[in-house]
Formats: C-alpha cells, sequence, structure tokens
C-alpha cells in the first residue's frame, strides 16, 4: 500500500487544530482506463475529487487502532491524458464526539534522506489507485500540498463534541487545484510519514486499517420547503460570530411579505444593515449547507446559522432564554456556537460547509459589499445506503404516522455511527446503541453499524475493564464513564447473538465483556449484590433512586450476568460462565429486600435498616421481569405497576433527571402515591416487561399515549423526551425503538 503523506510538521506549532491541508498529484495515462480502484484514509477526515469531480468524503468514524479505509473505482472520472486527484483534509487536532487524537509519534521529512522530524500525532493522507491492474499511483512525496489560507484557524470549537466554527475567505483560495494543469510549483513537497523506520502500512500509530465495513453513504442535493421569512437587521458590533447572530435575533425587522422562491433573489445590504433569510428544510436532516451566489462583491459577507428549532419556540417553553423578540434560528446555550462565515469572492460562486450537521432552520444572513444574487440555498443531504426492510406494514393509524418518524429519526442518527442526536453532540454512547441495534435491524435488516459499534466498545477498554462511555471519540476524556451502560452493551451483544454473523462477533468480543462483567464482581457486597460503584450512574434520565444497593442496577447485573453466562458457554469458555451463573443467583437470592408487600411492586433502594425505602419506579419492576427474578405470580401486581388504569395515581416524568433542575425544576414526587415512569430510553424495556408479561394490549397503549404528543409537531422525527424543551433535542435515536416493538421483534 502506499505510504502515508502529511504537511503537518511544517504548521506552526504546538496548535495544530483545525488545520486544513490541499494536496494533489497528476498523472498521465495513454487512454481511459476501465477500473481505477482507490483505497484512502485519512486523518481526520478528507474529501477527494478526481479532475474537479467530486468523489468521496470519509472516512467512517475510527478509533486510530482500528482505522477504516474507503475503497470505490474512479474509472468514469479518469480520461487519456492528464489527470489529477486532489484531496482536502481536515485535522481536527482535538477530540470530537466521533474522533479521538492518534496516540504516539509520527516522524516526517520533507525529502529521501532529510532528518525526521517528530509529529506528535498529527494528521495525515493515504491513498493507493490501481489503475487496470496495473499503475498504481500512491501517496509519496512526489504530491504537492499547501495548507488551506482560506480557512481560518483556530476558530472556536461548536461545542466539546462537534468539530470548528467554520470561516472561510474565498479571496484566498489558490485557484484551479483541483483541476489538471493546475501550476502547483509553489506548492510543498508531501512529508512521508514513518514509524519505526517503516513508511508503508501497517505502522504506528495506525497499527490496523480495516476495510470500510458498513454501507455506503447516500449524497443527494436537497431543497428547504420553505422561506419561514426575510428580514433586516442592524448589524451587531460584537466581533464574534455567535455573539453577534445571537443579539441580532433580537433585532431583526422581519417583512411582511415573504419571497415565493430563494432562486435568483436579490438582496440589498446596506452600511450597517444586513439582509437575514430563514429557510426550513421540513425536519431535522444531516448534510452539508450550502448557498450559491450567482453574483457577489468581493468581501460581501455570508453568515449561516442552524438548529432544529426557532427562537420563538424556545422562548415559548422557557421565558426568558431567548433574546427579546428574537426570531430566527436559534442558537442556543447547549448546541454550541453552530454558526459558520463565508467571505465572498468576486463573481458567481458557492460555499458549502465542510463539516456535516444536522438542522431544521438555517439562517443566511448576507451583510457588506453591496447587492447580491442569490443563485440557490440547499444541503448536500448525507445518509447511509442501508434500504428500507421490503414490506412494511402501511398502518393508517396512530402506528403509520410512528413507523415514520422512526424511520425519519434513525435516517439521521445513524449515518455512520448510532449517534444519541445529530444536533447536539452526535456522539455514540453504548447505551443508545441498546435501543438504536434493535431499531436499525427491525428497519433495514442491516446489523453492520450495530456490530461497528459493539467493536468500538468492546474491542478496547479503559485500564479498569469497562468500556468508555461514548466511543469512538472523546469517551477517554469526558473523564467519567456510566457503569450501567456497560451491561446495557453485554445484553444488546446478546440479542445480536443469534441472527447472522453474531456468533464471530460474540467470539470476538467475548474478552471486553469479561472483563465488563469482572468490573462489576469486584464491587459487590457480602451478600452478592454491587454496592457503591464509581461513575456516573445513569440508568435513565428519570427520578429513580440511585441509593446504593440500587434495585435497578442489580437486575440489569443479574440480567446481563445471565446473558453473559450464555455467550461464555457459546464461546467455551465455560469456567467463567459458571461464575456468572453463580453471581447471578446470589443477586436473585437478595432480591426479594427490595419488595414491598403493601404495594406489591419492587422498591429502588432499601433504607438504612435494610427494609425497602418505598421510592417505586417503572424501572426496577420491569426488570425484575425481564431479569427472571420476580416469581410469575407477581407479574400481575407489576403490570398494574408498570402500566396503572385510567384514574390511577399519576407516575412522575422527568425529562431532567437529578442533575438538570438548573433549567426546569423537577415535579413534586409523592414517594407513598406515585410511580416513577421512564423516559424514552428506558420505556423500551418497560414494554417489553409488559409483553412477556402478557399485556402487550398494555404496552401498545402507552407507546400510543406517550407518543402521541410528539405527533402534534411538525419535526417529523421523535424527540429526546417525552416533552419537548430547550437544549433537548427533536431528533434522538433511542426514541425510535417503537419501530421494532411495533414489527414484533425481539421476543
Amino acid at each position: 500500500m502506499a505510504a502515508t503523506i502529511s504537511g503537518f510538521e511544517a504548521l506552526p506549532a504546538p496548535d495544530d487544530r483545525a488545520t486544513t491541508l490541499h494536496l494533489r498529484k497528476e498523472f498521465r495515462l495513454e487512454r481511459a482506463p476501465a477500473r481505477a480502484a482507490v483505497r484512502v484514509s485519512a486523518d481526520s477526515r478528507y474529501r477527494l475529487w478526481v479532475n474537479g469531480a467530486p468523489v468521496a468524503r470519509g472516512p467512517a468514524p475510527s478509533d486510530p487502532f482500528h482505522q477504516s479505509f474507503d475503497e470505490f473505482d474512479i474509472a468514469k472520472h479518469l480520461v487519456g491524458g492528464a489527470n489529477v486527484i486532489a484531496g482536502e483534509v481536515h485535522f481536527y487536532g482535538e477530540a470530537t464526539g466521533l474522533w479521538r487524537r492518534a496516540a504516539g509519534d509520527w516522524f516526517v521529512g520533507t525529502a529521501p534522506g532529510s532528518p525526521p522530524t517528530a509529529a506528535p500525532g498529527a494528521g495525515g493522507f493515504l491513498l493507493e489507485c490501481r489503475i487496470d491492474g496495473g499503475m498504481v499511483v500512491g501517496t509519496d512525496d512526489s504530491w504537492r500540498y499547501r495548507e488551506a489560507q482560506e480557512w481560518a484557524r483556530p476558530t472556536p470549537k461548536i461545542n466539546p463534541a462537534l468539530g470548528f466554527v467554520e470561516i472561510y475567505d474565498a479571496r484566498r483560495e489558490a485557484g484551479p487545484w483541483k483541476l489538471a494543469g493546475f501550476d502547483d510549483a509553489g506548492w510543498e513537497r508531501a512529508c512521508v510519514v514513518t514509524s519505526s523506520g517503516k513508511s508503508r502500512p501497517p505502522i504506528d500509530p495506525y497499527p490496523t486499517l480495516e476495510p470500510r465495513d458498513i454501507a455506503p453513504l447516500v449524497e443527494q442535493p436537497l431543497a428547504p420547503v420553505r422561506i419561514v421569512g426575510m428580514g433586516r437587521v442592524q448589524e451587531s458590533a460584537s466581533g464574534d460570530l455567535w455573539t453577534a447572530l445571537r443579539e441580532e435575533a433580537g433585532a431583526t425587522e422581519w417583512e411582511r411579505n415573504t419571497p415565493a422562491a430563494i432562486e435568483r433573489l436579490r438582496v440589498e445590504p446596506t452600511a450597517g444593515r444586513a439582509v437575514t433569510l430563514l429557510v426550513d428544510f421540513g425536519a431535522v436532516v444531516v448534510g452539508h449547507p450550502w448557498v450559491e451566489l450567482a453574483e457577489a462583491a468581493p468581501g460581501a459577507v455570508v453568515d449561516l446559522a442552524w438548529s432544529d428549532h426557532r427562537w420563538e419556540e424556545a422562548a415559548a417553553v422557557v421565558p426568558g432564554i431567548a433574546p427579546a423578540g428574537a426570531r430566527g434560528a436559534a442558537l442556543d446555550f447547549v448546541r454550541g456556537k453552530t454558526v459558520a462565515r463565508y467571505v465572498a469572492k468576486a463573481g458567481a460562486q458557492r460555499f458549502e460547509l465542510r463539516d456535516r450537521c444536522a438542522l431544521r432552520y438555517l439562517q443566511i444572513t448576507i451583510r457588506g459589499g453591496g447587492p447580491a444574487q442569490i443563485g440557490s440555498v440547499g444541503l448536500s443531504h448525507i445518509r447511509s445506503a442501508s434500504t428500507q426492510r421490503a414490506g412494511l406494514p402501511a398502518w393508517t393509524d396512530w402506528r403509520g404516522e410512528l413507523l415514520r418518524r422512526c424511520e425519519k429519526t434513525l435516517e439521521a442518527c445513524a449515518v455512520d455511527a448510532l449517534v444519541d442526536g445529530p444536533t447536539r453532540e452526535a456522539r455514540q454512547y453504548l447505551g443508545d446503541v441498546r435501543s438504536m441495534a434493535r431499531t436499525a435491524y427491525a428497519l433495514t435488516g442491516d446489523d453492520r453499524l450495530a456490530d461497528r459499534a459493539l467493536r468500538a466498545f468492546f474491542r478496547p477498554s479503559r485500564r479498569d475493564g469497562l468500556p468508555e462511555i461514548s466511543a469512538p471519540g472523546d469517551g477517554d476524556r469526558l473523564g467519567v464513564t456510566i457503569p450501567d451502560y456497560a451491561l446495557q452493551g453485554i445484553l444488546t451483544l446478546s440479542e445480536r447473538a443469534d441472527r447472522a454473523g453474531g456468533e464471530e462477533l460474540v467470539r470476538e468480543l467475548w474478552p471486553g465483556v469479561a472483563r465488563a462483567l469482572d468490573w462489576f464482581l469486584a464491587r459487590r457486597r457480602d451478600d452478592g449484590l454491587v454496592g457503591e460503584v464509581p461513575g456516573w450512574v445513569f440508568l435513565d434520565w428519570a427520578l429513580v433512586d440511585r441509593t446504593a444497593p440500587s434495585s435497578v442496577m442489580n437486575a440489569l447485573f443479574a440480567w446481563a450476568l445471565e446473558r453473559g453466562a450464555a455467550l461464555g458457554e457459546r464461546v467455551g469458555d465455560r469456567t467463567s460462565a459458571a461464575r456468572y451463573k453463580a453471581a447471578r443467583e446470589e443477586v436473585a437470592a437478595c432480591f426479594e429486600s427490595f419488595f414491598e408487600p403493601q404495594r406489591g411492586a419492587y422498591a429502588d433502594a432499601l433504607d438504612a435498616a435494610g427494609l425497602p425505602n418505598g421510592h417505586i419506579s417503572v424501572h426496577a419492576n420491569a426488570l425484575a421481569i425481564l431479569a427472571g427474578l420476580a416469581p410469575r405470580e407477581r407479574w400481575g401486581a407489576l403490570v398494574e405497576t408498570l402500566a396503572p388504569p385510567a384514574g390511577a395515581p399519576a407516575k412522575a416524568w422527568d425529562k431532567w433527571a437529578y442533575h438538570r433542575s438548573e433549567i426546569l425544576p423537577p415535579p413534586a414526587f409523592d414517594v407513598k402515591s406515585q410511580i416513577s415512569g421512564a423516559s424514552p430510553f428506558f420505556q423500551m424495556l418497560v414494554c417489553d416487561a409488559l409483553r412477556v408479561a402478557g399485556a402487550e394490549d398494555r404496552a401498545l397503549e402507552s407507546i400510543r399515549h406517550l407518543y402521541g404528543p410528539m405527533f402534534q409537531s411538525d419535526d417529523g422525527t421523535l424527540w429526546e423526551h417525552w416533552e419537548w424543551s430547550p437544549g433537548t433535542t427533536r431528533c434522538h435515536g433511542w426514541s425510535a425503538w417503537p419501530a421494532a416493538f411495533l414489527l414484533g421483534g425481539p421476543r
């Protein structure tokens, strides 16, 4: 394979964050080829063009120890004569939700024989193209590169999980560098990366290169469904882009008449007064927004802002959260600086956001430079090529609406990782994978994204044996993990095991599963129950009493021990399987201490005297059924706890859980009469328990009741919580699990 090349050692040290390189290689062919197979990867992300035609973006998010590469054919873009392969490599340099910096040093030299210099964890570009099985065009020191000066750096991060604010000055572009014949004599020679004296993969810090093992991406242009409004605003004096747009949101004078179309729309910003447009894509979509200008003066500024909601929607829920009178795409304190700036050159041009984002509303503010004409506004929509299963039911009642919203939510949250929500974090959490793996299989029949996610967590692990809180990405930098997510991950793998490819996956990940279970075994009390554990005991965004020993944690533990023992037997580790079976029986014997006969339900915790503390949640009682801890004769009473009939004391729903009450205060909770309900995250297991207990009709009714309010919105997707508030997302992967339940699986 070709050598990995870089140019990062030539950049100012030590700050290499948000660096962008342009790389190119020209070559000649006698004739257009029949086949030209490319393998390509980069650290952190690449865009590739062949003779000016856009070909690919990548790679898929991966751990540096298992770096992904993409494979495709570029023959249709090659011609007889001069050709050029051009790449843009963006190096984050600071961890994001789906990228982490490689550990260790690369060594780079600008020419053969030159002294190598250390480039700690700096990025690179790797490409090999085999043309008609003969000629090879690969990355080496004959490639040319430049730092892309048009991209400002360093800029602020959007938020800790996402990338950097993009500021692009088209006046600093290098010219038609993506086309053959461009004069790159002033560009630098690429630097070949070496490690331990080697320059060809596999080398550290990427010891294992793996072909993309998930569906390819489909990229299609998407136009907004409507123009929400157009207005003028006195420009803010703030030098910070995000602050300026927030301030301007409350001062925009919106016109009464909205333009019928944005194409060929002429706008005329004046000195100190900008023109603002707000467009709506109809639902949360993932991709790369663009603005085409048919005409603009050099130095005209186009600012973009995006969100999944508008300011007026936020203010209606939390008064005072938005600038007074604000309208437009909401820039809130949780999502961060979801803004970008483009400085125009003369003539027709197009700016497209380099990093993908997720949005429903896109705000375009044009300022300075005189009149401009908009050619078009849109988004390069990105989705996975995994297709919908054939023969899905065509329900015409509430189930049909819910199924459509599940599909739309999954599409946005399952592009090349199973992320929680694409708008706020775009992190892949092991707990979220629990429901999303089930949803993805139900709707597409494709387990590849789930398998990739499970590998990201159980193939590596923290030094103490637990998986990271999120992976691949900044999970190791968050400083905390969620122990119960490890148990949810084991249950996910167990559910996956019986489908095609599951046996091999279990064998591959068994060491990580055993490490996680052993971590819990080391934290048992003398009676066999898990006591206090380090980390964030999440369990759910709900009013669950987490006092140790927790019935919810121990029921999860017992269930994971049972399934872990079965997995151990499948891979032939009978010694571990026996240990896990014995530990499960100890938990089962002690679990009875949580039962409160007066209420016919299991309490969340014990009081100082070792008796049930009276705090009842659906969580403990659902798991008591699913983990086989509750005798069957109690199931009828537990069903009434999980799905009480009309007129019974209401459940307490708390979308902020226990450490977000600074935004909305938690509801009053009467321990003696109320039952703590589940968020969408855990309601999946509540409905599973109802079905196991023979009350599937009650489960369906609870789904209809809980999801019904979401149908009143025109989002088309499913929210993170039962009610929406600023800071939560309107498109969240864990909420799409009803698709699997409605379609009958798993049982």
